[in-house]
C-alpha cells in the first residue's frame, strides 16, 4: 500500500519538483494550498487511510518585500505574513494531526530559506517574510517538544526557486533524501541523539544555526 504525503504552503516551481521526486519514492502525494486545507481536510480525512509526511513550502516573500530599514516596517505586511506563514504552518500541523497518528512514520518537513536564520540572513530590505520564517524555526522546536512522546520527526531544509531546471532538480532531489533518511537516535548520547534535535540544513546537506 502507497504511504500518503501532503504537500501545502507555498506552492512553486521547487515544490512541484519536490513533489514529483517524492512521487518518485513510492508515495501518494496530494498537493494543497494552505487556504484550502481548512475546507478539504474532511473530505481528505474520508478518503485516506492515514497521513504518513507533511511538506510545507514557508512563504519566500512578502507584500513589501522591497522596503528597507530606513522605509520603516509596514506593521500591516508584517500581521498579514505571519497570519500566512507562520500561523498557517501551525493550523496545517493541527489538522493533519488526527490522520498522521494513523501512521508509523509521522514525518513533518519544512522547506524554508536561509534567511529565517538569524546569523544567516541576508535580507536587506523585506524583513516581514525572514521575520515569520524565524518563528516557524521556533515553532518548530516546540512542536518537537509536543509530539516528541507520539513519536513524530522533523526535518528543516533551507532551498529556493532555481532558475535552471537541472539545478532545481538536484536541490529537489537532495531536500527528498534527506526528508526521508532516519537520523541518529540514541537516548543515552546526547552527541548521537539527532532525531531530538532541531536541525536546519541546506541541500548539500551542511547544519545552518537557526
Amino acid at each position: 500500500m502507497k504511504r500518503n504525503s501532503l504537500i501545502c504552503g507555498t506552492i512553486n516551481g521547487i515544490a512541484n519538483e519536490i513533489s514529483c521526486q517524492i512521487e518518485d519514492k513510492g508515495f501518494n502525494v496530494i498537493k494543497i494550498s494552505a487556504s484550502q486545507l481548512k475546507e478539504d481536510i474532511k473530505s481528505l480525512m474520508n478518503e485516506l487511510d492515514s497521513l504518513d509526511m507533511l511538506v510545507y513550502f514557508a512563504l519566500e516573500e512578502g507584500n513589501s518585500k522591497q522596503r528597507t530599514i530606513r522605509d520603516g516596517l509596514d506593521y500591516e505586511d508584517l500581521m498579514s505574513t505571519y497570519e500566512e506563514n507562520t500561523i498557517n504552518f501551525l493550523r496545517i500541523v493541527e489538522y493533519s494531526h488526527e490522520l498522521m497518528m494513523k501512521s508509523s512514520l509521522r514525518r513533518i518537513c519544512i522547506v524554508t530559506s536561509s534567511n529565517s536564520s538569524i546569523n544567516f540572513n541576508s535580507n536587506s530590505c523585506g524583513y516581514g517574510c525572514s521575520m515569520s520564517q524565524a518563528a516557524i524555526n521556533n515553532l518548530v522546536q516546540m512542536l518537537m517538544n509536543r509530539y516528541q512522546k507520539e513519536n513524530f520527526t522533523f526535518r528543516m531544509m533551507c532551498t529556493k526557486y532555481y532558475a535552471y531546471k537541472e539545478a532545481g532538480i538536484k536541490a529537489a532531489r537532495n531536500a527528498v533524501t534527506y526528508f526521508l533518511r532516519n537520523r541518529a537516535y540514541d537516548i543515552h548520547t546526547n552527541e548521537r541523539n539527532d532525531e531530538n534535535r532541531l536541525a536546519l540544513r541546506d541541500i548539500y546537506g551542511r547544519e545552518i544555526p537557526w
